[in-house]
């Protein structure tokens, strides 16, 4: 059986985070999925904690899909359109 790590895609896009869940060979319902954060992320400071507003990334700082989410850097606040 492939590890959970196989079926995520992780981007890092300048200051921002995209995760994306690949295709497990079936229509999966929004329900069932969840976020999958790999303890080891390239440009993420360690021991960020994504529930703290004051840490590099957080889910403050983030957009969900049905099949991705996008975080960025705090520097940009919360509407990174207008910075």
């Amino acid at each position: 059986m492939k590890s959970l790590s196989s079926y995520v895609k992780l981007s890092v896009v300048g200051p921002m985070i995209v995760f994306s869940l690949l295709p497990i060979g079936r229509a999966v319902a929004a329900a069932e999925k969840e976020l999958y954060l790999p303890q080891d992320i390239s440009r993420v400071p360690k021991g960020n904690d994504f529930n703290d507003v004051q840490s590099e990334f957080c889910f403050k700082h983030m957009v969900q899909g049905d099949s991705m989410a996008l975080f960025w850097s705090k520097e940009y606040g919360d509407d990174p359109t207008g910075s």
